[in-house]
C-alpha cells in the first residue's frame, strides 16, 4: 500500500473510536500522576464527557453512506452506527 491511497481512506468515519482513545489515553495519563490523595470524581466527568463528543459524532456520521476503510476491516454501516451508538449510551 502506498502513501496516496493511505490518505484516501475516509479517517473521519472512525472519529468516534479516535475520541474514546484520547480520552482513554488522558485519563490513564492523569489517573497515574495524580495524587493518591486526589478526588477520582473529576476524572469521572471527564469519561462522561468524552462518551458525549464521541455520541455527539457519531450522530454527524448518520448522514453518511456505508464505509469501508483499512482493507475493509472497518466498516461503517446502520447497524454498527446503532450499536455504537448503544454501547456509547450504556457506557455513559
Amino acid at each position: 500500500m502506498d502513501w496516496n491511497t493511505m490518505l484516501s481512506y475516509d479517517w473521519g468515519a472512525m472519529m468516534p473510536e479516535f475520541i474514546i482513545l484520547g480520552t482513554t489515553m488522558i485519563l490513564s495519563i492523569l489517573d497515574l500522576f495524580w495524587p493518591k490523595h486526589f478526588n477520582r470524581r473529576k476524572l469521572a466527568w471527564l469519561a462522561l464527557t468524552g462518551i458525549i463528543l464521541a455520541c455527539l459524532s457519531l450522530i454527524s456520521l448518520l448522514s453518511f453512506e456505508t464505509v469501508s476503510i483499512l482493507s475493509d476491516t472497518f466498516r461503517l454501516d446502520s447497524f454498527a452506527k446503532a450499536f455504537k451508538l448503544l454501547l456509547l449510551f450504556g457506557a455513559a
